[in-house]
């Protein structure tokens, strides 16, 4: 028994083409805070931070934030796929 395929009638381009197939450059990938709001997290800092606010408050990369936190060096809590950190916590951490 032969399974019947259909073809596709349909097989123009796609209205939306993705970025490689139009030469244009891939979207940037945002790794750092922009520096006014890096300032106002350390100056003001709230209460709960994700990765990045606590990596400009700590003043160091999210990536080395990040090995701390796998190492378990840094207290953490996760929100879905997101990092969170408490205030006290990185209070705590910079005191140890």
């Amino acid at each position: 028994m032969q399974v019947r395929r259909r073809k596709r009638e349909d097989a123009a381009m796609p209205d939306v083409m993705p970025y490689f197939a139009t030469n244009q450059q891939p979207p940037e990938k945002k790794y750092r805070l922009d520096p006014d709001r890096a300032a106002i997290i350390r100056t003001a800092p709230p209460v709960v931070m994700t990765l990045m606010g606590a990596a400009a408050y700590l003043a160091c990369s999210p990536r080395k934030l990040r090995d701390l936190v796998a190492a378990r060096r840094v207290k953490h809590a996760r929100v879905g796929a997101k990092i969170v950190i408490r205030r006290d916590w990185l209070d705590a951490f910079l005191e140890s």
